[in-house]
């Protein structure tokens, strides 16, 4: 048991006592167990009672065991036991559903304006390639529809890169938090060229293994993502935007 659980667990039961508001299952057995003596039940108690919340708190685990996610916070209740608090929303990831590409997606929107914590290097490349692939799709049919001649200033483009600008901000912090460095970093892109460089560097390079100042690293296992899970959108952009500039 970790150590802010056996903390959390520690308060619960210490609450009980100090109110008296014992769970009667676990009282009964910690007085049976003290044979009637209450101050004796009461360390029996303890013990029992820690137990059965820990217990709790296990099999809440196992019964979202197939639920990917990346945070979760909880509370506890007599009656229901542990429960998820907050979370950024949870999406299934199933063998053959593994979708990391829309999975990424949906953390990034699920996280609009949140930035605080940290963000994997493949969530924040899926997520930028959507947003490059949106672009593209809207500046093809500002063309199309408008014929605007000056790709990306067309209405469609310039209301999609008003959408996307603060989650695209909002990750960018986060993913350099996952490296270890302030999301105020961006500001070095002011710096022609050479800004643009080191934030594409760092925003390329693996986060923190262990726990930093902005948090935990995901604790999502999705194995090895390699170039080929993003192929199909590159070339639909690029093909896109030849169009759109042709």
């Amino acid at each position: 048991m970790n150590k802010d659980l056996e903390k959390k667990i520690a308060k619960i039961v210490k609450a009980e006592i100090d109110k008296r508001d014992y769970e009667d299952t676990a009282w009964l057995k910690a007085l049976k167990k003290a044979k009637g003596n209450e101050q004796e039940a009461r360390g029996y108690y303890i013990e029992i009672r820690s137990k059965d919340i820990e217990d709790d708190k296990e099999i809440f685990k196992k019964q979202e065991k197939e639920l990917l996610d990346v945070e979760h916070e909880y509370s506890y209740n007599r009656k229901k036991g542990f429960v998820l608090e907050k979370s950024t929303p949870i999406y299934k990831i199933g063998k053959e559903e593994n979708n990391l590409f829309f999975y990424s997606v949906g953390v990034g929107f699920n996280n609009f304006a949140n930035f605080e914590g940290r963000t994997p290097r493949y969530q924040y490349w899926f997520f930028i390639l959507f947003c490059i692939t949106a672009s593209a799709i809207t500046a093809a049919l500002d063309k199309f529809i408008f014929g605007t001649k000056t790709p990306l200033e067309g209405p469609l483009s310039i209301v999609a890169a008003l959408f996307f600008l603060v989650p695209a901000i909002a990750i960018y912090c986060r993913r350099l938090h996952d490296t270890g460095r302030s999301g105020w970093w961006q500001l070095i892109a002011l710096i022609p060229l050479i800004g643009i460089i080191l934030l594409l560097a760092w925003t390329a390079d693996k986060g923190d293994p262990s726990t930093n100042k902005y948090g935990k690293p995901s604790n999502v296992d999705v194995g090895q993502v390699t170039f080929t899970d993003g192929l199909f959108y590159i070339i639909l952009s690029i093909a896109l935007m030849i169009y759109s500039f042709s």
